[in-house]
């Protein structure tokens, strides 16, 4: 209950941050600020992780920034806060579809300076700057979790192509998890 209160108490206040700027108060606004504010203290540089150059608040909102998924959401389809960080939007082209290591690993000065820039980051997403990321990601996931997230993609995207072909007298009505759980 502390902990939900916390993130309760942070959320109202990056809400309040993102109208005090005049910028539009949504769920990816907040998510922003909340990447921001995890890359570093409030005291000192928040850095990309990549590259090492300063992010200042002005930037993530206005769109110098993206939103990366650290292990590809093409390979992983993990969507998770925890595969989630902020960077700059030109890195995030380069990176690609690749891991970091896979992107910068094979250049030791350009990978010297990311392990540098992980200090500030959990660990729940340290891990997945490894050089074997994505064999711990397949080997920690148990079949269940994989299956349930698979599940909810094709889900979304089935539901999706069935609301275009049966657009006339209403729409596809869809039934939530946990009324059939």
């Amino acid at each position: 209950i502390k902990r939900i209160k916390e993130t309760t108490d942070k959320a109202i206040q990056r809400s309040q941050k993102l109208l005090d700027l005049g910028i539009k108060d949504t769920g990816h606004n907040r998510m922003q600020l909340r990447l921001y504010e995890e890359l570093g203290p409030a005291i000192g540089p928040r850095c990309c992780p990549y590259t090492g150059t300063p992010i200042t608040a002005a930037m993530v909102l206005n769109d110098a920034c993206d939103i990366d998924h650290i292990l590809p959401y093409s390979r992983t389809l993990d969507d998770s806060f925890a595969n989630k960080t902020l960077c700059l939007k030109e890195t995030n082209r380069n990176k690609g579809n690749q891991t970091p290591f896979e992107a910068w690993g094979g250049n030791p000065e350009s990978w010297a300076m990311i392990e540098a820039n992980l200090k500030n980051l959990p660990d729940n997403k340290k891990w997945r700057f490894s050089p074997d990321a994505m064999k711990h990601f397949e080997g920690e996931k148990d079949f269940l979790d994989r299956a349930l997230v698979d599940t909810q993609y094709l889900s979304r995207i089935a539901r999706t192509y069935l609301d275009t072909l049966f657009t006339e007298g209403g729409h596809v009505w869809v039934v939530p998890g946990r009324m059939t759980e």
